[in-house]
């Protein structure tokens, strides 16, 4: 070995010795169970698993990336690089945990490099979307299907498809499918239910829908805030919920109001239109509200069309003589309505809402109004005409509980207590719900 130069590899196998490319070869076409000594080599060798390899080099080497020190012996096992296993998507292939010899260029499943497996049994692949348990997306026009897995959009589109205010397909909530309620007592009985449900509900469907269609329009140009059907606070409030998935409902509500929570301007209009020797005989506030969820987000002020309203009468109140009619303030405008009093109910016609009073007089048997004092009013009654020459202003009309004590009848506080309750609750129907029916 001493006339061999240095550098020039040296390999003995059994009783053969090779020098320079001769060696070189006999390293690399090695297989398992040849025994190599090498005297002299490069100091990183790399043979084939199971090759057994003696260090006589005289310095330390490497043997498929494991130190060998000189003199040392050692059997070569695999080179690998581990590669971690990833989860496949239902886009994105993905690949089980293997190990890649890169000296027999192999594939393994395990560690010991015992399970070979092809470079392409290594794939996991992609496992597409699944659409089979039904999951939806939807926004108020449509909807799509939902992947079980991922979640992402699968296909396109679709319109809803509404019957009684569900979609049939994805079970999303009409919003255009109004609740209507008017809110009263069992015991009241109503005049044209069926009507004005319908006409409430209807209305309130209109302004959804064509809420929904002015979307990233400005409220204030929309054509149902021009007639007064809604304000443009409203009309954006309705944008809003429809947008955050909110169903709308509608309620209407008759409540009494207290003359003292009544505005000095509105008992100005209602005291201008009240007949001679007439007196108000309650306040009612008569509102179309509609709600989202359980928050008020604005009121109709007008509907599609007028609907019928009956107020209960209690019946102390009601006498010969006596006429009873209702005033609405609406716009900074009051009126008296067209107003039938039959069986103790007061029956009238409203399309607009906001502020109205219940007003009766009493007609002497000669046909003059009489004054709340009990004597007839007008030019010929001598006596004065009620809410004139008596230094009083006109809102000063007395409500009916004091008009009646100074006509001497007696006023029970169960009747006046009646009469309030009784207000509230005569509206045109008790509490009802009327859904829009929409099928697309």
């Amino acid at each position: 070995m001493n006339n061999v130069k240095a550098g020039v590899p040296v390999v003995q196998k059994a009783k053969s010795y090779l020098v320079g490319a001769g060696a070189t070869a006999l390293v690399e076409g090695a297989v398992a169970g040849d025994a190599l000594t090498l005297y002299q080599y490069a100091a990183d060798v790399t043979v084939a698993e199971g090759v057994q390899i003696t260090n006589s080099t005289g310095a330390a080497i490497t043997v498929n990336g494991k130190a060998v020190e000189n003199g040392g012996q050692i059997t070569a096992t695999h080179r690998t690089v581990k590669t971690d296993e990833k989860k496949a998507t239902c886009t994105e292939a993905g690949n089980i945990a293997y190990w890649y010899c890169s000296i027999c260029d192999k594939y393994y499943s395990d560690e010991a490099c015992t399970q070979e497996v092809t470079q392409e049994g290594t794939v996991v692949p992609a496992a597409g979307h699944k659409t089979e348990g039904g999951k939806w997306g939807s926004d108020w026009a449509s909807h799509w299907a939902l992947c079980d897995v991922c979640d992402v959009k699968v296909g396109e589109s679709e319109d809803h498809k509404f019957v009684e205010g569900t979609c049939s397909v994805c079970d999303a909530a009409d919003p255009t499918y109004v609740t209507a309620s008017v809110e009263g007592e069992d015991n009241v009985e109503t005049a044209e239910e069926a009507a004005t449900k319908e006409v409430v509900a209807s209305t309130a469907s209109s302004v959804v829908e064509a809420a929904i269609g002015d979307i990233g329009k400005p409220a204030a140009e929309a054509e149902l805030v021009k007639e007064g059907v809604v304000s443009a606070e409203t009309y954006e409030a309705v944008q809003q919920a429809v947008q955050a998935g909110q169903t709308i409902d509608v309620v209407v509500e008759a409540t009494p109001v207290l003359p003292e929570d009544v505005s000095a301007g509105d008992k100005d209009k209602v005291a201008a239109v009240v007949t001679e020797g007439g007196e108000i005989a309650q306040y009612l506030d008569l509102s179309v509200i509609l709600k989202a969820g359980d928050k008020e987000i604005g009121t109709i002020d007008k509907l599609d069309e007028p609907v019928t309203f009956t107020v209960a009468i209690p019946a102390d109140l009601v006498k010969d003589g006596r006429t009873f009619y209702v005033i609405r303030v609406h716009d900074g405008k009051a009126e008296r309505l067209a107003t039938t009093v039959k069986d103790g109910l007061a029956t009238f016609e409203t399309d607009r809402f906001s502020t109205y009073a219940l007003a009766y007089e009493d007609v002497a048997p000669g046909g003059q109004p009489v004054a709340p004092g009990g004597q007839p009013t007008g030019p010929d009654a001598g006596g004065q005409p009620a809410g004139s020459a008596t230094g009083q202003p006109a809102d000063a009309k007395k409500p009916a509980a004091m008009a009646l004590a100074q006509t001497g009848d007696p006023v029970p506080m169960a009747a006046l207590a009646a009469f309030a309750v009784a207000l509230a609750a005569a509206v045109v129907c008790g509490v009802a719900a009327l859904r829009r029916r929409s099928a697309r």
